[in-house]
């Protein structure tokens, strides 16, 4: 998952017989970029405006801004965010810093770890409750998001990438700093002369896992005077009660127990992605992010003794609980996705009712009189511009919202009321097309609406602001034009990262929304991010395999994290060999390699991979199998699984029956087209005897451009291009009849938009798509899911999935067929157009 590029000279493999690009024996080797890199992105942004339109990018941001404040917000008033959730926060709302993601109470004022992106020094907020105001802000180089009071009643704090814990006295001034051997997580008070802490050692050289240990730490001198080993999943927060330590593991579904002098007692299985905990007497109260559920832990029994649900209008995942607090009588739960702390009975866990928050509620605090409900994406939708050099990452300012408790029982009902409609969509509803039998997912990369559809001439679009218009995207004008005009649909992920995330899952995690902000400032070691257990834990592609509908995945790289559940379900989220994948799913650029080198083993044996037999072969094949294994674990660990275990061995042949073996991953050195004419072999077969498959999920990237080997034009030109051979492909198969295709960018982070930095394109096309029509429904790529669901018949994958809004008004009833669109871009490259002739001539053109 790491978002950070490394130079490297690599082999780009052929993934079809079409040649990838001309030959280039002068130049230097295609330089590897990573899918984000926070680095370059906003001056390559600038860079690419002043090349293309000849004028000063700081005049376009200063425009842009000024048409976004025409429909600025007022105070207390009704906030509808990109992702449609709409937002009234109870209580008086206090700015702070970026994505604050922890909260303690120290010396009467609330603590703010804010612990988002940024190039310079991450910050703590110090808030009074009293007078509703930020009364100092504390500068640190490095956070993870853990506080505690401890000895002395001194303020200590996580530094994580800097392996430290800071010590603050009560004038915020630094005490002392205790070093760690690894990278600092969670960290708790003992008693008046110990902490606790968690740290996870240093990647490897000779290997690839790591090892999490908690240590007791003497605050009198900083030594650690004991220290245990918990597994190879890294720790995220630690809580003692009376006497014992425990400390939750997000990856394993574990909360570790451990006594006094960290010896182990016993591990404690609860729901998926434990994060955060509270406690009241001897309970500890585990919040299971990806459960939505409550694990309460008596800690006299050493057991888990009652389960709250904590789901939204019936789901059974996908709220994102992020914390807790209690108060005697209450148990408070922040909902990240809900936007909404939910009040429980702390005894039964009954309902008791929803107190509005801000955005994406991440912590929260019981004081004397008040609750303090930190929303880490505070209330302003987010608009990013690129302005002053922000990257979008920095432009997630939250908010500590201090709620009276008197207020609370006479507002409660309507509080709940407003938070129960909040939702995008109450309509569960029907299928919007009952002829539409397949759907074809096309995810792009990280453009705004204006940037390519500013100047349609039709929508609410803004020439000025455009930089890759008709002359460049003819085909995708065509469909908007042609079909619908989508002018008002949003990404719901701020970087690849997440929005990949949300194609694929409709969820983006708390701990991944938290690790992202870390990792793309440079601030996480592959120790610290080992994490696809804290991820979704489930995707699209499961709710189709739980209604028999079949799909095919084409270089998505979030398939791979169905392959670290795949072994968790037979080994265990502790197993080595899931510690092992675990690992290589934690970096985009490994992914890109692990995916590369997939494709490099199998296309020579293509023909072998379209059947069950086939692959069963190969895997078991000693010249094949310990490859893939090699590419997938580091060595041949998982060809010996597979061998010695039937039933993981047929699991594993099932998944790599889904996925297009020689359809390259992201990777800018390779050409959209030919990731095509890889698609294209695959569906011409598959549609000439009938088995194209249901759903479809292909990502085409290239417009992300900041590659080397075409300039920022022709990979937007190429990427058009692609497109539309994709279309004509399916404009002539026996499949069209009953098809959609739906496309959307996976982020919008690299343009401007006049009204909202997270609008993007969308394309709607098929013979049940409207004709000409301007479609201004609120959507985003959570509607597009809802829709493919609908349409064939899968569940919902989260509760994103099940309440977004359904894109009921682009299709009609009759069939409309013909797909005629203008000639692509005179910008293509020579070698693009090339291959794109190529193609068309395989299509008969």
């Amino acid at each position: 998952m790491r978002q950070i590029t490394v130079a490297l000279v690599v082999s780009v493999l052929t993934f079809s017989t079409l040649p990838a690009h001309a030959d280039d024996d002068d130049g230097p080797a295609p330089k590897h970029v990573a899918m984000d890199d926070p680095r370059d992105a906003v001056q390559n942004t600038r860079e690419q405006w002043e090349a293309i339109k000849h004028t000063s990018f700081d005049d376009a941001v200063a425009y842009a801004k000024r048409q976004q404040a025409k429909s600025a917000l007022k105070a207390n008033s009704l906030v509808t965010l990109p992702t449609g959730w709409k937002i009234l926060p109870a209580g008086t709302q206090v700015s702070v810093g970026t994505l604050p993601f922890q909260a303690t109470l120290f010396n009467g004022s609330v603590i703010s770890i804010n612990s988002g992106y940024a190039t310079g020094p991450q910050s703590i907020s110090v808030v009074s409750p009293a007078s509703a105001a930020v009364t100092n802000t504390i500068s640190i180089q490095n956070l993870f998001p853990s506080s505690a009071v401890g000895p002395g009643g001194d303020l200590y704090v996580s530094g994580g990438i800097s392996k430290a814990i800071y010590q603050y006295n009560s004038s915020f001034q630094l005490a002392g700093t205790f070093t760690l051997p690894g990278f600092a997580h969670g960290l708790a008070d003992y008693d008046a002369r110990y902490l606790v802490a968690t740290y996870t050692d240093p990647p490897l050289l000779s290997g690839i896992l790591s090892t999490a240990h908690v240590v007791k730490i003497d605050a009198t001198n900083g030594n650690i005077v004991a220290s245990t080993p918990i597994g190879i999943m890294e720790p995220y927060s630690v809580t003692v009660v009376s006497g014992k330590v425990y400390v939750t593991v997000p990856a394993a579904g574990q909360v570790v127990e451990l006594d006094g002098n960290l010896n182990l007692l016993k591990t404690l299985a609860v729901g998926k992605g434990p994060q955060s905990t509270c406690t009241s007497g001897a309970n500890l109260y585990v919040v299971d992010m990806n459960s939505d559920q409550i694990s309460v832990i008596n800690t006299n029994a050493g057991q888990v003794t009652q389960t709250f649900n904590v789901n939204y209008w019936g789901q059974s995942w996908g709220t994102g609980p992020s914390s807790c607090a209690t108060d005697g009588t209450n148990l408070y739960v922040t909902l990240s996705q809900v936007n909404a702390v939910l009040v429980l009975n702390q005894a039964n866990g009954a309902f008791k009712g929803y107190i509005p928050a801000g955005w994406y509620p991440t912590a929260m605090l019981v004081l004397q009189n008040q609750l303090a409900i930190v929303s880490a994406k505070g209330i302003q939708p987010l608009r990013p511009n690129n302005v002053n050099g922000e990257y979008v990452l920095s432009l997630l300012q939250g908010t500590v919202g201090f709620v009276n408790q008197s207020d609370i029982a006479a507002n409660l009902p309507s509080w709940t009321l407003q938070v129960l409609t909040s939702a995008p969509s109450l309509a569960f509803g029907i299928s919007p097309n009952s002829q539409i039998q397949h759907v074809f997912f096309i995810v792009k990369e990280n453009r705004t609406y204006d940037q390519i559809l500013g100047d349609l001439g039709k929508g609410n679009g803004d020439a000025s602001l455009t930089m890759f218009g008709n002359s460049i995207t003819p085909i995708e004008h065509y469909l908007a034009n042609e079909f619908v005009t989508l002018d008002n649909t949003y990404v719901d992920g701020e970087v690849s990262t997440t929005g990949h995330s949300v194609t694929s899952s409709g969820y983006a995690s708390p701990y991944l929304q938290m690790l992202v902000s870390l990792d793309y400032s440079g601030r996480t070691e592959d120790s610290s991010a080992n994490y696809p257990g804290g991820y979704s834990p489930s995707f699209i592609w499961d709710a189709m395999a739980a209604k028999n509908i079949n799909y095919r995945i084409f270089g998505e790289a979030e398939y791979l994290q169905s392959l670290y559940w795949l072994i968790v379900q037979y080994f265990g989220p502790q197993s080595s060999l899931a510690g092992k994948v675990s690992y290589l799913l934690t970096s985009t650029d490994r992914t890109q390699q692990v995916m590369e080198t997939l494709g490099g083993i199998f296309t020579p044996k293509l023909q072998q991979t379209a059947s069950s037999s086939g692959l069963t072969s190969l895997l078991g094949d000693p010249s094949t199998g310990p490859a893939v294994s090699q590419a997938l674990t580091g060595d041949n660990s998982l060809y010996q699984a597979a061998q010695t275990n039937a039933g993981f061995l047929a699991a594993l042949v099932n998944y790599f029956l889904h996925l297009q073996l020689n359809y390259a991953p992201f990777d800018l050195n390779v050409s959209d087209l030919t990731r095509v004419a890889a698609w294209m072999t695959d569906f011409q077969v598959k549609d000439a005897l009938g088995l194209v498959e249901p759903f479809q999920y292909m990502i085409l990237p290239n417009d992300h451009t900041g590659g080397s080997m075409w300039t920022p034009v022709q990979y937007v030109a190429q990427n058009d291009a692609a497109l539309d051979i994709i279309l004509r492909t399916l404009a002539k198969s026996k499949a069209w009849a009953h098809s959609l295709v739906l496309v959307i960018e996976d982020d919008a982070q690299s343009g401007l938009d006049h009204v909202d930095g997270t609008r993007t394109t969308a394309f709607a096309v098929g013979p049940y798509v409207k004709r000409g029509a301007v479609v201004s429904d609120r959507y985003d790529q959570v509607s597009m899911l809802r829709t493919i669901g609908l349409l064939l018949g899968s569940n919902p994958v989260s509760t994103n999935d099940a309440l977004a809004t359904p894109m009921y008004d682009i299709f009609q009833t009759t069939a409309t067929n013909g797909y005629d669109p203008p000639p692509v871009s005179t910008a293509l490259a020579p070698d693009d157009l090339a291959l794109y002739q190529q193609l068309l001539a395989k299509l008969g053109n």
